[in-house]
């Protein structure tokens, strides 16, 4: 009887849809990846500032390549959650995608907050950290401000 019922053409239609759907699952495990790294690369060049600028690490002369590569990294926040990839291990919340123009604006907070951190960096004396402490403070908070609105903080992998 099931044999009558899955006739070639409707299971080479089922078997199509279950690769497609495997497909789509694998491209947004992909996407999910990356953006997880991307914001990996960004939390270690985070850490390496605290040490430098909190916790006296000597290496005040690498700030300015760290605020950098952070920067950088940011660039990709944007095209890191097409529609759809809030689907599998992600701490994404749906705001990302139910309020996109508040998403952007996070993230340019954050690339300003970034560039004056950056300026700050270049002109700032070693023996003054204050400076750079305080406009690094100001990245921590942009950071906050996504995190607190787009981000499921109870997801601790990402």
């Amino acid at each position: 009887m099931l044999k009558k019922l899955l006739s070639k053409p409707a299971l080479l239609i089922l078997l199509a849809g279950s690769i497609t759907t495997a497909a789509i699952a694998a491209d947004h495990k992909a996407v999910i990846t990356h953006r997880q790294g991307i914001y990996d690369v960004m939390a270690g060049h985070m850490k390496v500032l605290k040490s430098i600028l909190f916790q006296k690490h000597p290496k005040v002369a690498d700030v300015n390549f760290h605020a950098k590569a952070i920067l950088e990294a940011a660039k990709h926040h944007g095209n890191a959650f097409p529609k759809g990839s809030d689907k599998g291990k992600t701490a994404a919340l749906p705001a990302i995608w139910e309020k996109p123009e508040d998403f952007k604006k996070a993230g340019q907070n954050l690339g300003k907050a970034l560039n004056e951190f950056i300026s700050v960096s270049e002109m700032a004396d070693a023996d003054d950290m204050a400076d750079m402490q305080a406009a690094f403070k100001k990245v921590g908070g942009a950071c906050k401000g996504c995190h607190d609105d787009f981000r499921n903080e109870d997801d601790h992998d990402h």
